[in-house]
């Protein structure tokens, strides 16, 4: 008699289990680990359906308490070196007035101006992660090199460079009904952004001079970015999302009241996963008990409950296909016979 799932789902729980005390309390298991293959896929299984928010609670759970490791090794070394390249960047930045325009053949460390370059060639294509766009955003990036007849020009008087920055932003001004406050990643002067971010800095640290606070006071400069207020905005509807359902806070994708919220709440699932998300918000997250893993169980209310249940139900068939397939949900075309009913927007 064929096992069950759930039968099969345990066994492989008790081969980690034991894998787990040969290896010093370790779930990391190899792809290809010679005494047992399937182990190591399973583990990887485990983790990309944690990634899709399709692996279940209870599951999640009970690896978690195993202390499963939900980052492979092969991403924590590439976290690490990205890490390590923007520490040297920062090194960089101290030594040279806060800039980040480091030369190819920079004597102290080759690889940083390669690597520098490559951020700025990925940001142009449009391929660098939103998390990674923040993080150099923050410490005051450029994202453009400025030339002047095919060469690299040189770095001017950090005042008149200061002045020139400044008339920039005013020209934004006049352009944006009078507003300072410049998007990071502004497309049509990325420099910009990034400028008027390492003013707030500068200001919180009590590094920007009496007179370029003065300079930008005059013109009404935003010292606390929008961006924050946003967030801090959507933290106070999902408080307000809590209070209306029982203290829950796995809002649907397709919540009518809100559309933005579940959208909101699904990225910063997804940037806490990837390690992108700052303490201070994931502090603030777990003060009112964020459900960090959303529980799919919960029908979301579309406004249709006919449509809903017959969603909800496919789900679940496509959730078991998935289980006996490791995951996969490339369904065989001769099997191909359900249909999805879409859902009302």
């Amino acid at each position: 008699m064929a096992r069950s799932q759930k039968d099969k789902w345990i066994e492989m729980v008790k081969k980690l289990q034991s894998y787990r005390q040969e290896h010093n309390g370790s779930c990391i298991v190899p792809a290809k680990y010679p005494p047992d293959q399937k182990l190591g896929t399973w583990v990887k299984n485990q983790r990309q359906l944690h990634r899709k928010n399709l692996l279940a609670k209870d599951r999640f759970d009970q690896l978690n308490k195993m202390g499963f490791d939900w980052t492979s090794k092969r991403d924590l070394a590439f976290q690490d070196q990205w890490a390590n390249m923007i520490q040297r960047l920062k090194v960089y930045q101290k030594d040279n007035n806060g800039g980040s325009i480091v030369p190819k053949g920079y004597d102290k460390d080759p690889q940083l101006g390669s690597w520098v370059t490559k951020q700025r060639h990925w940001y142009k294509k449009g391929s660098l992660s939103q998390g990674r766009f923040e993080q150099l955003d923050a410490i005051g990036f450029e994202w453009t090199v400025t030339t002047f007849n095919k060469t690299p020009k040189r770095v001017q008087n950090n005042e008149d460079k200061w002045t020139n920055m400044h008339k920039r932003l005013d020209a934004y001004q006049q352009e944006h009904d009078g507003s300072c406050d410049v998007p990071q990643g502004y497309r049509p002067d990325p420099s910009l952004g990034s400028w008027v971010n390492r003013q707030r800095q500068n200001y919180n640290k009590g590094l920007l001079t009496q007179e370029r606070i003065d300079k930008l006071d005059a013109i009404g400069f935003q010292w606390v970015p929008s961006f924050e207020d946003k967030w801090t905005d959507m933290f106070k509807r999902l408080q307000a999302y809590q209070e209306e359902h029982d203290g829950r806070t796995d809002v649907p994708r397709q919540y009518l009241q809100d559309p933005q919220l579940g959208d909101w709440a699904l990225k910063q699932r997804r940037y806490r996963s990837q390690g992108l998300l700052i303490k201070e918000r994931c502090d603030r997250l777990d003060a009112i008990g964020f459900e960090w893993t959303r529980n799919t169980a919960n029908t979301p209310n579309t406004g249709n409950p006919s449509q809903d249940q017959k969603w909800t139900k496919m789900l679940k068939r496509l959730r078991a296909y998935q289980q006996e397939r490791d995951g996969r949900s490339n369904e065989p075309k001769k099997n191909r016979r359900i249909k999805l009913p879409l859902r009302s927007k």
